[in-house]
């Protein structure tokens, strides 16, 4: 019967008589029955005849009639009636409408339902019907519903809420949305949605909310929004995230970013991501940024790596710097940055790290260098080392130096090194360092220097030096150097090298020399040489040496002084 009413009769009847139908005599209303209803018809049921209306009467209910369903009927509909209006019909209610709705109506939305509702419906969710959402009504949120959620509705959000936006929607929030999203809210997102954050977005978080990132979500931004994270941000990580960056992430740092890192947050790479960084980032780098890098830091540092320092670079790194690395390290540096090395610098690397210099960094070693080394460093050095000195290097050698080396690193001179010391120098050598000199290096040396030694270091040298001179370093010696020498120098003199003695330097030789000669020696001496001789010198030779002359040289000792 209720049925068969027109739409005219439905229309006429009040709103007592309304009420007063049964909630089966409603729920058998047609739906034309219902789109003829008015406003008042309809907010007169009771809540019971309300929930009796079926899902096909609900979405029957015309646009008009929805915008004016009072609160008391909407929050008396059940989740499955809320899930029967159709988009147009949730496009249709107001901002107070929806705010009626339970949270249990709110989560009973479909994903269309939650795709019709306009920005200014979605701008105007209450928190709780917003948080109600499910994951899947949220992720079926549009690209414009999500920038129309306010500050306020974003602050509202569970981190469980935050959670269930997808990361392209995570990507979608403004950069005003983003810097109102709480520490606990921001370190929420997971992963995936942090790698969706846009580098705009990424810019423009704070400090304190880069801080509050955790090591996990730190991981997962791309190299793309590495790139964009100010000086300030990074500087805002904490140590234990910073060792957390991958090597990915820390090769993509720009120079400027590397140039304005602290020096607190450098100290905290490990020394995986130090040797991750390109020759590009570690020349970026200023001198306390350098020295602030731990020893084991310095020591991971690759060849390559070291040698794409500039030379301003080189000349500004601490000692604690060089003695951390190693010897394969400092083989390695180019010969222009060892150039560069300050005396203190040079004297911090270890005795090892000094012998493990290549010849050609030897080589190219200024005098300033050379001069300033340290006399456990000079001793440090190779034989081949020390043959690829030269001239200049070696003349600028003071006698503390010289005479700070060992003796076996006075032979590892090539005698024509030694030919291009200076007279100053070999004078200066102490008589331990002449007589470690081989027969080689005293042969090699030029007249000038033998004529520079002093009669102690003439005194020093060993019979083997001696027979070693030539016959022009001997006819070059004084006869203050010639009466220096030892009996068994003496003895040590070739019959070429006495030869060579000027009459001059025969007239001059002392007694006790000319007495230590053998016959052999004497019996060398030219009858010139002879002649030379003085009535003393004779007179001081033994009975031996004068039956050991020949009769031409006995001839020629015809003074009357002579005893024999």
């Amino acid at each position: 019967q209720v049925a068969a009413l027109t739409t005219d009769q439905v229309t006429g009847l009040t709103s007592d008589t309304l009420s007063a139908l049964t909630t089966a005599q409603v729920a058998s209303l047609t739906t034309a029955q219902v789109k003829a209803l008015t406003t008042s018809q309809l907010n007169a049921l009771s809540t019971d005849d309300a929930r009796a209306l079926t899902p096909a009467q609900v979405a029957a209910l015309s646009t008009t009639q929805i915008t004016q369903l009072s609160s008391t009927i909407l929050t008396a509909l059940t989740t499955t009636q809320v899930a029967s209006l159709s988009a147009t019909q949730i496009k249709a209610l107001s901002s107070d409408q929806l705010g009626t709705l339970s949270t249990a109506d709110a989560r009973a939305l479909t994903a269309t339902q939650v795709a019709a509702l306009t920005t200014d419906q979605v701008s105007t969710l209450g928190s709780d019907a917003l948080s109600a959402l499910s994951a899947t009504q949220v992720a079926g949120l549009t690209s414009v519903q999500v920038r129309a959620l306010t500050s306020q509705q974003l602050n509202t959000l569970t981190t469980a809420d935050i959670r269930e936006f997808s990361a392209t929607q995570v990507g979608l929030l403004t950069t005003d949305q983003l810097s109102t999203l709480g520490t606990d809210q921001l370190t929420a997102l997971s992963s995936t949605q942090i790698a969706g954050l846009t580098t705009a977005q990424v810019t423009t978080l704070s400090t304190d909310q880069v801080a509050a990132l955790t090591t996990a979500q730190i991981t997962a931004l791309t190299a793309a929004q590495v790139k964009t994270l100010d000086t300030d941000q990074l500087d805002a990580l904490a140590s234990d995230t910073v060792r957390r960056l991958t090597g990915t992430q820390v090769a993509a740092l720009t120079t400027s970013q590397i140039s304005g890192l602290g020096t607190t947050l450098l100290s905290s790479l490990t020394t995986a991501q130090v040797t991750n960084l390109t020759t590009t980032q570690l020349r970026a780098l200023d001198t306390d940024q350098l020295n602030a890098l731990s020893t084991a830091d310095t020591g991971a540092l690759t060849v390559a790596q070291l040698t794409g320092l500039t030379t301003d670079q080189v000349t500004g790194l601490g000692t604690t710097f060089l003695t951390a690395l190693t010897t394969t390290q400092v083989a390695g540096l180019s010969a222009a940055q060892v150039k560069v090395l300050g005396t203190d610098q040079l004297n911090a690397l270890s005795t090892a790290d000094t012998r493990a210099l290549t010849a050609t960094q030897v080589a190219a070693l200024t005098t300033d260098q050379l001069t300033g080394l340290s006399s456990d460093n000079l001793s440090a050095l190779s034989a081949t080392q020390v043959a690829s000195l030269n001239s200049s290097q070696l003349q600028s050698l003071g006698s503390d130096q010289l005479n700070a080396l060992t003796t076996a690193d006075v032979t590892e001179f090539t005698a024509a090194q030694v030919a291009l010391l200076t007279t100053d120098q070999l004078a200066s050598l102490d008589t331990t360092h002449v007589a470690a000199l081989t027969s080689s290096q005293v042969a090699g040396l030029t007249t000038a220097q033998v004529g520079a030694l002093d009669t102690g270091q003439v005194a020093s040298l060993t019979t083997s030096q001696v027979a070693g001179l030539t016959a022009a370093q001997v006819k070059t010696l004084s006869t203050d150097q010639l009466n220096a020498l030892s009996t068994a120098d003496a003895r040590a003199l070739t019959a070429t090298q006495l030869q060579s003695l000027s009459t001059a330097q025969l007239s001059g030789l002392s007694t006790t020399v000319l007495s230590a000669l053998s016959n052999t020696q004497l019996s060398s001496l030219s009858a010139s040489q002879v002649q030379s001789l003085g009535s003393d010198q004779l007179n001081a030779l033994s009975t031996s040496q004068v039956r050991g002359m020949s009769a031409s040289q006995s001839g020629r000792t015809g003074s009357p002084a002579v005893r024999w």
